[in-house]
């Protein structure tokens, strides 16, 4: 019978622990900022894990391992078990040897991981399972002339088990199956392999997400009634360079400021105060149709 490798023994959360934190990642599922957005439900919750992991009172290796969780988060809540749960297992391995599973591997895998399983749980959970159960409540209702009240009740109570009850069965699942894997990969040597192929998920997933979160065009346009001819900015010059130019170029931009150390609160309000100089001379705004 083959022993794993000390520095992969780490520690173990206790059941109780992993339980306790899923109920807080529930119950404070609304603590989310505009910055970070569901990161501080993050830190929380895996405040829950360190402190069965280190204790409560080494103040010194909280804090290190609360830093790397303050980073832009965003995926579907009833699903967030798919990523938190491996997560959990990797903070297990990294007790006592924190080179062992680099912080950048957690936050690649992550960000790689936060679009795909959104995009799963929210088909699932909004486009599926919400849909079909408030159908079967409306059968139920009856009539105008004899209504009942089963309808209401029915959608009411299912959607109120469904959501809790898929979530907490892939958060336990995954953090079941998910101790096997980590073990895997760190006796194969992978880590590195994990971490390149986070980031490049990573990378493509907020490269997609600049698009839907930044919406920027201009309203820059040349008609002549008389010729009959016209040219919009927007359409036949940045749309034809590449679509969401514009978008795509602020981000790098407001990405290159942030890491100079410019104030996010700063950023913010010149954006409001140069996007309402922009749009009153006409530079910004909806796009002509001609």
């Amino acid at each position: 019978m083959t022993t794993k490798p000390a520095e992969t023994v780490g520690k173990k959360c206790q059941r109780s622990t992993i339980r306790k934190a899923w109920l807080y990642n529930q119950v404070f599922r609304c603590s989310s900022g505009y910055t970070y957005r569901m990161s501080p439900r993050i830190v929380g919750t895996m405040s829950v894990i360190f402190k069965d992991l280190y204790g409560e009172d080494n103040k010194e290796v909280l804090a290190r391992e609360f830093s790397k969780y303050w980073k832009y988060y965003d995926t579907n809540i009833p699903f967030d078990g798919l990523i938190t749960g491996l997560v959990i297992n990797m903070e297990e391995k990294r007790v006592g040897n924190p080179d062992l599973i680099p912080a950048d591997t957690i936050a690649a895998l992550q960000t790689g991981l936060m679009g795909p399983v959104a995009s799963i749980g929210d088909v699932f959970i909004q486009a599926i399972c919400v849909p079909l159960l408030l159908s079967i409540g409306i059968a139920l209702c009856g009539t105008p002339d004899d209504p009942n009240i089963i309808g209401p009740l029915f959608s009411l109570i299912s959607i109120a088990c469904l959501i809790p009850g898929v979530s907490y069965t892939l958060w336990m699942k995954t953090y079941d199956i998910g101790e096997s894997l980590i073990d895997r990969i760190l006796d194969g040597g992978l880590t590195g392999l994990l971490l390149k192929g986070s980031n490049i998920v990573g990378c493509i997933v907020m490269g997609a997400m600049i698009p839907k979160y930044v919406t920027v065009t201009t309203s820059i346009a040349w008609i002549d009634p008389n010729v009959g001819s016209s040219f919009v900015l927007q359409t036949q010059f940045f749309d034809r360079l590449m679509p969401s130019l514009i978008p795509l170029a602020l981000t790098l931009l407001f990405l290159r400021l942030l890491k100079k150390g410019t104030s996010v609160q700063l950023l913010t309000y010149a954006v409001m105060i140069l996007s309402i100089i922009l749009s009153f001379l006409g530079i910004l705004g909806n796009v002509p149709t001609v």
